[in-house]
């Protein structure tokens, strides 16, 4: 509330005035109005939550609160959120609410996926057909009981960039594909990814082969389910829209 500046996040992902260099007190503005947005969403699903429970009993339904991904503030040189798989992006909420069937305030310490909540929300509906895919209910774990630990396979493909990385509690190893380079990031002794290790690390390389071997057992799921990516012609409004918001892989406005 004390910011005099006249800095605003208006076309946040072209505006030039929010860089790496930016003035500090300038970021720590551009940080207080994502803060905002963060406020707002969760005054808007307390408006969803109180419209539902005028109708039905919250505490019979199953609510799960959780994000596609995070946002960079210059940790690691960029914003937004296409351009790494640093943790600040893909480090993301996961909250489940089901008080007729899990006890409250339970804190799940295991690293857990996104892919597993359809999984999970199928597995509570008692869903007749199997899914078909790499999630596995989290069911137990809510429940207060143990699992072996499963990698995370993080990808990000966009703008040129292609990165793949596989996450445990311990480590992270990102391959920079393109670039043909690599690393590992130890999260115990290095939670802020500021010091890459070197491939070469036993460790690290026998991460590597997991991650290669996780893309690839990603690729023949997808080739077994018949998906493959299709063209789709925009209207302009639309691609305007979506370029306000840094969606549509453009480096400068046109």
């Amino acid at each position: 509330p004390d910011y005099t500046g006249d800095l605003d996040a208006r076309n946040y992902a072209h505006n030039k005035r929010i860089h790496e260099g930016m003035p500090a007190r300038d970021l720590q503005h551009v940080i207080a109005l994502y803060d905002g947005e963060i406020a707002f969403t969760d005054a808007n699903l307390g408006r969803i939550l109180d419209a539902y429970s005028a109708h039905r009993d919250l505490d019979d339904a199953v609510l799960v609160v959780t994000s596609d991904h995070g946002e960079e503030f210059f940790e690691h040189r960029g914003k937004g959120h296409q351009r790494s798989l640093f943790d600040e992006v893909v480090h993301v909420p996961l909250i489940v609410r089901w008080p007729a069937e899990l006890p409250g305030r339970r804190v799940v310490a295991s690293q857990v996926r996104t892919v597993s909540v359809l999984p999970t929300l199928a597995t509570i509906a008692a869903a007749k057909e199997p899914l078909h895919g790499p999630g596995r209910d989290l069911g137990p774990l809510l429940r207060g009981e143990t699992r072996d630990p499963v990698p995370a396979l993080c990808e990000l493909a966009v703008d040129g960039i292609d990165l793949a990385a596989l996450r445990t509690r311990e480590l992270k190893v990102v391959d920079v594909l393109r670039a043909k380079q690599s690393f590992g990031l130890d999260l115990t002794t290095d939670p802020l990814e500021r010091a890459p290790l070197a491939p070469q690390l036993p460790a690290v390389a026998r991460a590597l082969t997991t991650l290669t071997q996780e893309r690839e057992k990603a690729r023949a799921l997808g080739r077994e389910l018949q998906l493959a990516p299709r063209k789709i012609v925009l209207d302009s409004a639309l691609r305007d829209t979506l370029h306000g918001l840094g969606y549509t892989g453009d480096d400068e406005p046109k």
